[in-house]
């Protein structure tokens, strides 16, 4: 609606002044046109859901950290309460599912160093994960100053939004010689009760004479599994 100077102005409630290249004129405010959407009850619930989700978040990342060391994980508190946030929009919270999405290291994606994620089986209340000990096929060495390599079976469990403090467990293998050939490496984790959340995460680290590789593509980390 053109603007007219010295024109009644039309009703308030319905309309905002605004100017543009073509000059100022009367705009209809946002979700009049659609009853059915209120702009401003929309935002308002966004906001309140990012102000569950970003704590929840910082709890996740926390119970991780330890497991996290030299990995270049950019925005992984924003994308783990992006994930949280779903899952409260469509009620399927809590579930730690979404995580299995996330790429923790976007610049070192996990499948350059290692070819083949392991499966979590669940056995006699425990999540189970065995991985092949065969050089070229499993890890894959994309230094020849990278002399080991060892797994950790990450467990974080309780609920991110409803608790302060979550439980990790861990499980971690022995050192392999990047050129070694032997049996499965088996790593278990026993489950919580039925009814809490968990999720089961799996790292990488390498190692180089002098100690742990200090490029972060040598390493990675991804959650495998969840459930609850």
């Amino acid at each position: 609606m053109k603007y007219v100077p010295g024109a009644p102005p039309p009703d308030p409630e319905k309309y905002v002044l605004v100017k543009a290249r073509s000059g100022w004129h009367w705009r209809k405010k946002r979700g009049l046109n659609n009853p059915t959407v209120k702009v401003n009850d929309a935002l308002e619930e966004q906001n309140l859901l990012a102000k569950i989700s970003g704590p929840a978040a910082v709890r996740v990342r926390g119970a991780l950290s330890g497991f996290l060391e030299g990995l270049n994980c950019g925005t992984l508190t924003v994308q783990i309460s992006a994930a949280i946030r779903k899952g409260l929009t469509k009620g399927t919270w809590p579930d730690y599912a979404p995580l299995k999405k996330i790429d923790f290291q976007p610049r070192h994606p996990f499948g350059n160093v290692m070819q083949h994620l392991p499966y979590v089986l669940i056995e006699d209340g425990h999540a189970v994960v065995s991985i092949a000990i065969n050089p070229g096929v499993t890890i894959t060495q994309l230094s020849p100053l990278i002399t080991s390599y060892k797994y950790t079976l990450v467990m974080v469990a309780g609920d991110a939004v409803m608790e302060d403090f979550l439980l990790t467990f861990s499980m971690e293998s022995r050192t392999y010689g990047i050129g070694e050939r032997g049996d499965n490496c088996v790593l278990r984790l026993a489950l919580p009760e039925k009814g809490v959340p968990w999720l089961v995460g799996f790292r990488l680290t390498s190692f180089e004479k002098t100690g742990v590789a200090p490029h972060p593509r040598h390493a990675g980390f991804r959650v495998l599994a969840a459930g609850k």
